[in-house]
């Protein structure tokens, strides 16, 4: 498996294909990881209606001090 050849240690710049193949890493790297979140996950929320009613109410009295939330996370 033959590729462009790093650069060298004391260079200013890479050369044009390292930064090429670079980009084309990056690239492919973060399309398969965006694939994978968005396409092979499914969210489910439970009591969402609530949390919001909460955060409303809150705004309404003009509050001024945060809101802790505590989340689950279940990976199975």
């Amino acid at each position: 498996m033959s590729g462009p050849a790093p650069p060298a240690p004391g260079s200013a710049c890479p050369s044009l294909p390292w930064r090429l193949a670079s980009v084309a890493v990056i690239g492919t790297v973060g399309a398969l990881s965006r694939g994978f979140l968005y396409g092979l996950n499914h969210v489910e929320v439970t009591g969402l209606d609530h949390l919001t009613g909460v955060l409303d109410q809150r705004r309404t009295q003009g509050r001024e001090c945060g809101l802790l939330t505590v989340c689950n996370h279940v990976g199975v």
